[in-house]
């Protein structure tokens, strides 16, 4: 029995209209935010491209593929929010384990007190590793030694036990869960080492003795399965280096660092299985093969044939200057990068994902640049966020070779809102906090989260309420 997009959509009544992905036109025009694009050409594209998507691989092989999700509150961005006393004192909205633990426990536990799911994705804070007794015992063999300075030291430390307390919850309450980490510097970790912002500022021989001592420490003090050694050279790598709109590196100083990095990682790891991997956007595999940018093209040509790299990984954003309608057209971008990895015999993941996103296509990018957040439940109940699901975690993803697909805005798997105001998933929208405060209380799911749950599954449960997943799901009442 076939899955239909109909089946997957709940309505709304907005503005006195029923918007859903099925009646795009009904949208609202007026009391949303001012310029294009309209929530109605939001989602009127949406209605025609991710139905697209559906049909475009409904034909091949569609294996089941492991899920995953990015663990949001452990990642750099959210650890370093907080203030400097955190955990100790202080109001600790991120770097708290209790909080962790409990985005943890909502996404694994089995349903319907969870998602289900088999892994997580950790972009770790790198920084608290400089206080680790393994970072001590190899930074010298592995690059340079550094030291923390004095108005950094406590808060690093407290850091590393906020870590130690997550990775210890995960041991002991989800054996066999994979554990995928993505790590990279943010500023006080340049501070630390004496990285220098901007082009010119500082070598490759800089990053990597800066590296490599504090990722082989990473994976000799934790169980890690899968390691990404670097990701966004031209993104968020070069962001951190402050060298944007230039690339972190070139492409041939990245080829050093990985396959440095990597060694690293596997001479001290816990796990003799460890995977390691490098993570790439499009505009990291941007060009002619080869090419002075293409770095994509680098790793599947070289690093991958020599086993310095076991996987790829993909972060799949849609552009947010690429109108919803034209969505085809990026994934068949990710889809040719899929396949020069998995042609080189190696696996191909999504390292992140996001669904759609209601963009400024004038803005910078990403979720702060959206006109409402992911946070928003509208996009449950118009139903894009399940026709996304459904036509591309749930049938691109697996017909293009990925074998496993990490979600990176959760929080919207745990709590949505109607707050218009507050409902943008970046560190210092009130929704985060609200939710953080949430889940202090304990885990939570929301229906988002119970149909990303019933994906990973494959499928064969159903959600409360009106729409059903098992079988041919269908709109019910």
């Amino acid at each position: 029995m076939r899955k239909t997009i109909a089946g997957l959509v709940c309505a709304i009544g907005l503005y006195g209209q029923t918007c859903t992905i099925l009646t795009p036109a009904n949208c609202g025009t007026t009391e949303v935010y001012a310029g294009p694009p309209t929530l109605q050409s939001f989602v009127t594209g949406l209605s025609a491209a991710l139905p697209t998507a559906l049909r475009n691989v409904a034909a091949l092989p569609q294996p089941r593929i492991l899920y995953s999700a990015q663990i949001i509150p452990a990642s750099a961005t959210f650890m370093t929010y907080d203030p400097y006393s955190c955990p100790n004192s202080g109001t600790c909205h991120f770097n708290n384990p209790t909080v962790i633990d409990n985005f943890i426990d909502s996404l694994l536990a089995a349903p319907p007190n969870g998602a289900g799911l088999k892994s997580i994705d950790i972009n770790l804070w790198v920084s608290p590793l400089f206080q680790s007794t393994q970072y001590a015992a190899n930074c010298a063999t592995y690059g340079a030694c550094y030291t923390a300075p004095s108005f950094y030291a406590d808060w690093f430390t407290r850091g590393l036990a906020s870590y130690d307390a997550v990775f210890a919850h995960i041991a002991s309450s989800w054996p066999g869960v994979k554990v995928r980490l993505a790590p990279m510097f943010s500023g006080d970790t340049t501070i630390t080492c004496g990285i220098a912002q901007g082009v010119g500022n500082f070598t490759e021989l800089q990053l990597e003795q800066c590296a490599a001592p504090l990722w082989a420490a990473m994976a000799a003090r934790w169980h890690v399965d899968d390691m990404t050694v670097t990701h966004e050279p031209c993104g968020v790598f070069s962001l951190v280096l402050g060298t944007s709109p230039s690339c972190a590196t070139s492409v041939a100083d990245m080829d050093t660092f990985i396959q440095h990095t990597a060694a690293s990682v596997r001479a001290t790891s816990q796990n003799s299985a460890i995977r390691i991997g490098a993570g790439a956007l499009i505009g990291d595999a941007g060009g002619a093969c080869p090419s002075s940018r293409n770095f994509w093209c680098d790793w599947y040509t070289n690093l991958m044939p020599a086993n310095v790299l076991d996987f790829g990984g993909i972060d799949m954003y849609p552009g947010s200057s690429v109108p919803a309608a034209n969505y085809n057209d990026t994934l068949a971008i990710y889809a040719t990068m899929a396949q020069h990895v998995t042609s080189a015999g190696k696996a191909v993941v999504a390292n992140e994902a996001s669904a759609m996103r209601w963009s400024n296509p004038s803005g910078p990018g990403g979720e702060p640049n959206t006109y409402w957040g992911c946070a928003a439940s509208e996009w449950m109940t118009d139903g894009t966020f399940m026709a996304w699901a459904r036509a591309v975690p749930g049938a691109w993803a697996p017909a293009n070779g990925l074998r496993i697909y990490s979600i990176f805005p959760i929080e919207p798997l745990l709590m949505t809102t109607t707050d218009t105001a507050n409902n943008h998933c970046v560190a210092g929208d009130g929704y985060e906090v609200a939710l953080s405060n949430a889940l202090a209380n304990g885990t939570s799911l929301s229906p988002l989260g119970a149909l990303y749950g019933a994906m990973a599954a494959g499928w064969n449960t159903s959600l409360q309420g009106s729409a059903h997943l098992t079988g041919s799901a269908r709109l019910g009442q």
